[in-house]
């Protein structure tokens, strides 16, 4: 699934460079933890969140919070669901144990 990310958009770049981790515990459905932070539910195939910037200002006018937004940008490749960089640093837990970066 790709799709065309508004990497201007602040919740986009909040998603990107906030220090976020995401793991499904379910079919489409993600916890997404932002580090020493705030542990929020995503459900991808409703397009929803249950934290209060998407219940309250982004839900209602159709718009993704930003851990929606990371989800989606880990589902389309671009950032790594254990680290949240594009390149995954030595400390990710999801690191393979070869030289190559996912």
């Amino acid at each position: 699934m790709s799709t065309t990310h508004d990497m201007t958009s602040p919740r986009t770049r909040r998603a990107r460079f906030r220090s976020l981790r995401a793991e499904q515990i379910a079919p489409g459905m993600f916890e997404v933890e932002r580090r020493g932070g705030d542990t929020h539910v995503v459900d991808r195939r409703e397009g929803a969140c249950d934290c209060e910037d998407f219940e309250y200002r982004m839900g209602p006018a159709g718009g993704a919070c930003y851990h929606l937004r990371f989800v989606r940008l880990v589902e389309d490749g671009v950032l790594c669901p254990g680290c949240g960089y594009e390149r995954c640093r030595p400390s990710c837990p999801e690191r393979s144990t070869t030289e190559e970066d996912h």
